[in-house]
């Protein structure tokens, strides 16, 4: 099972059912979005030692979700934009996909985040 790595973010709960596209259909249960997304953060912003953990672990979910066919394409985008956010980057998911209120969500949470520290 999945666990939150050592800091809870801020806007965990935040990262809900709320930031998906509202008439999309969601594979995943809510606290599976959320613990993702909060691990995200984390690791991005106050746990950076359990990147590359949290970067092995999102590429074995994304190999799980992409055998599961194309029912799963949301699901595989969603992790494929978390490991760019893992890796430096702000990719932005189709309106459509059911997730794309969330990786926003995660990538303006890091870039809080990393705004943080540059006035501690």
């Amino acid at each position: 099972m999945l666990q939150r790595f050592g800091i809870e973010s801020q806007c965990a709960n935040e990262f809900t059912s709320e930031a998906a596209a509202p008439d999309a259909p969601s594979t995943l249960p809510r606290e599976v979005v959320e613990t993702f997304a909060s691990n995200t953060v984390a690791v991005c912003t106050g746990v950076p030692e359990k990147r590359d953990e949290w970067r092995e672990a999102l590429t074995g979910i994304r190999a799980d979700f992409a055998k599961r066919g194309a029912d799963w394409a949301a699901e595989v985008a969603f992790v494929e934009a978390l490991i760019a956010i893992v890796n430096g980057g702000a990719p932005v998911l189709p309106a459509e996909n059911p997730y794309a209120g969330v990786v926003r969500q995660v990538v303006e949470a890091v870039r809080s985040g990393e705004d943080g520290k540059e006035k501690d």
